[in-house]
């Protein structure tokens, strides 16, 4: 990883991509404090039809959780979903600084395939939900 500067022309993620989070963020924030709690009662689908919770149990009630200052429960609830969440205020926050401070932009040197992230994410999906598995 590298920090450079912008060729020029070239597709700036951290404008468009980081920036649009602000507004995602702010409204899943007011969902998660406001609005979810008074839907909870309704259950999962896959959860009424299987008694296994889904890969996404929990996930309201973490970001109830994590919004109210508890973010230990919060992780514990739904590991996956907390985490992306940090991942996203965090990579907002840095979009921020580097577009209206015009500073250099953080970079890989080398691309990585595709098809490797994709396996990546696949792996840290199960294993999440072998998680809310074993802890249901």
């Amino acid at each position: 990883m590298i920090w450079r500067r912008l060729r020029p022309g070239e597709f700036d993620p951290e404008r468009v991509v980081g920036l649009m989070l602000i507004p995602a963020l702010a409204a899943g924030g007011y969902l998660a404090v406001f609005l979810l709690p008074r839907v909870w009662r309704q259950s999962c689908r896959f959860l009424a039809l299987t008694d296994l919770p889904c890969f996404t149990c929990g996930s309201s009630r973490a970001f109830h959780l994590l919004l109210t200052g508890q973010p230990l429960e919060a992780f514990l609830a739904q590991p996956l979903a907390v985490s992306a969440a940090a991942a996203a205020l965090l990579y907002t926050c840095y979009s921020l600084v580097v577009v209206l401070g015009g500073v250099p932009r953080l970079r890989l040197q080398r691309r990585i395939p595709t098809w490797l992230l994709l396996l990546g994410a696949g792996l840290l999906v199960l294993a999440n939900w072998a998680y809310l598995i074993w802890r249901a």
